[in-house]
């Protein structure tokens, strides 16, 4: 009975502790805004990434938006402190970046997206 007691145990904390996908909201296509347990730190994923360590973008989503074309994303990476900046092509699904604040100000056609914290966006795709 204990040994078996053991087994249910080990089976349960290998897991995945959200089967159902609950923490994870679609934005476009294949492109889910995930939060994680603390609810505090979000991620960008797809089903690919759910389990790599920073998702698709190597990092913690700081703010984002998006629109019918493209998902820009600020980011923290998983290393170092600054910020920097992805653009995603819904069409061709295509990642662009990192870019740093004066690289992505070249770039006029994301300025019209607006930005918002992760958590805004996360009750937005309620």
């Amino acid at each position: 009975m204990a040994r078996l007691l053991l087994v249910l145990i080990a089976v349960l904390v290998g897991c995945d502790q959200d089967p159902f996908h609950r923490g994870e909201r679609v934005i476009a296509g294949r492109f889910r805004l995930m939060q994680w347990e603390d609810e505090q730190t979000y991620y960008l994923i797809t089903p690919d990434t759910r389990n790599s360590g920073g998702g698709l973008i190597d990092g913690t989503v700081h703010r984002i938006g998006w629109d019918t074309s493209r998902i820009v994303i600020e980011r923290h990476p998983l290393v170092g402190d600054s910020l920097d900046w992805i653009v995603i092509d819904l069409h061709t699904r295509n990642l662009a970046g990192p870019y740093a604040k004066a690289q992505f100000d070249e770039l006029s056609y994301v300025h019209a997206i607006p930005l918002v914290s992760p958590d805004a966006a996360w009750k937005k795709l309620r």
